[in-house]
């Protein structure tokens, strides 16, 4: 197959069709083809000339292939339709989901919630944070007192996830657990409600990693989340959130009532 040839006032550009090569030399005046020298001068500097010597008509198809081949290439991207399938994908509907609330309370959660008890205050906390946030459904907090244990109070209907319900925090209930188990939260227990993520602060729970009260006599649950004073023997187990550390979301350390923490808030 014979070279393609394309001149211009500046020089030569050879294209061969066979070695898919390109040779350029902008510098040169003298022009050969097949023997014959063309003077460079005698061209229309706004002409081309093809291999036939004739200059190429505008509606030459050819022309308008080689042209097109030579346009610059679009940067613009097509929007990819199958991205924004994939993010809905990750959406688990329906899913159950779990929040530490963006609102700190003292230990006196039956008067922080309204409630007839402190573990009930805590549940309307919960609740009121949610409808704050749109969420629906049914809430309750993972709290504990002398008489209830947060793992009895909350039915199982896991998995649960992250208000967005997209990031799994526990597979079952039994995560919930840790001693033996080695199980507990999967990510870090931080979202909020409105699906930010919360400063580090202490979580109210009153429970043990076995998902009862802290310690079993003289519980560290704020008398019963009644009390709310920076003395008088009362104190709250809280956790703080993070999942590296198993038992430390629910059993950290114990701090002066008068403290204000979060709640962790399960839907049921």
């Amino acid at each position: 197959m014979r070279n393609a040839r394309i001149l211009t006032a500046w020089g030569v550009l050879v294209v061969s069709a066979a070695g898919c090569t390109t040779e350029q030399d902008l510098g040169r005046q003298d022009v050969h083809d097949t023997g014959n020298e063309l003077d460079a001068t005698q061209l229309d500097a706004g002409n081309q000339v093809d291999d036939a010597g004739r200059e190429p008509d505008a509606n030459d198809a050819s022309v308008k292939d080689s042209a097109a081949k030579d346009a610059p290439a679009n940067d613009v991207v097509a929007p990819n339709p199958d991205a924004s399938a994939a993010a809905d994908s990750a959406v688990v509907p329906n899913a159950k989901r779990v929040f530490q609330t963006g609102g700190t309370y003292t230990g006196d959660l039956k008067t922080e919630g309204g409630g007839t008890t402190g573990v009930e205050g805590a549940d309307k906390l919960c609740g009121t944070a949610a409808l704050a946030a749109s969420l629906g459904g049914a809430w309750r907090a993972w709290i504990s007192s002398s008489t209830e244990n947060a793992y009895t109070r909350i039915a199982d209907v896991s998995p649960w996830y992250f208000v967005d319900r997209k990031t799994k925090v526990f597979d079952n209930k039994t995560g919930l657990l840790q001693g033996s188990l080695k199980v507990g939260p999967l990510v870090d227990i931080t979202m909020s409600e409105f699906g930010t993520t919360n400063a580090p602060v202490n979580t109210w729970t009153g429970t043990k990693i076995s998902g009862v009260p802290s310690p079993a006599v003289s519980q560290f649950t704020c008398k019963d989340w009644t009390n709310n004073q920076a003395i008088g023997g009362y104190e709250g187990l809280v956790g703080i959130g993070i999942f590296s550390t198993l038992s430390w979301w629910t059993d950290s350390v114990t701090t002066p009532c008068k403290l204000a923490g979060r709640l962790y808030c399960f839907e049921q």
